[in-house]
């Protein structure tokens, strides 16, 4: 199966989820979040990949610790350990019962469905991580993958 975001994006306007979508007690980069995106019509959820201390690739937007963690942290310095802990704020800043998603919990989760593309980027990898997925009847195809992701058999 070939996919080509630009011929698709020819087709049609794609709507893309970035982070998801969220309001009040749900936050960006969870489930609920990803799911209201994809129930609310849109065509892509896009998010930022980030990696702890002890190498274990989280959904989380670089540098935002602050804003959705309400915490003077940096979590590629944590370990996955300390992260799992952690719980994302709502807009008034009061934590949440939503935690910190590992990357690969996420492909688990999202596995069930028929047809969505996702896309996740983060440049402060050495390498130009843009991945995209479709997934189709259960099964991950990876299109325009480095290899960066073999440990999750997805490469």
């Amino acid at each position: 199966m070939t996919f080509d975001l630009r011929e698709s994006a020819k087709e049609k306007l794609l709507l893309v989820a970035h982070r998801g979508v969220w309001a009040g007690n749900v936050p960006c980069n969870t489930i609920p979040a990803y799911e209201a995106a994809l129930r609310q019509g849109a065509d892509m959820i896009e998010s930022d990949v980030n990696v702890t201390a002890d190498g274990e690739l989280i959904v989380f937007h670089p540098g935002m610790e602050s804003a959705h963690l309400n915490a003077q942290i940096s979590l590629p310095e944590m370990e996955w350990s300390e992260v799992s802990k952690l719980r994302f704020v709502n807009i008034d800043n009061v934590s949440t019962q939503f935690g910190i998603l590992k990357f690969d919990d996420f492909l688990e989760h999202f596995k069930k469905l028929e047809s969505a593309i996702f896309g996740f980027f983060n440049p402060s990898f050495n390498c130009n991580l843009a991945v995209f997925y479709i997934c189709t009847n259960s099964n991950f195809i990876t299109i325009g993958i480095n290899g960066f992701l073999q440990k999750f058999g997805v490469g």
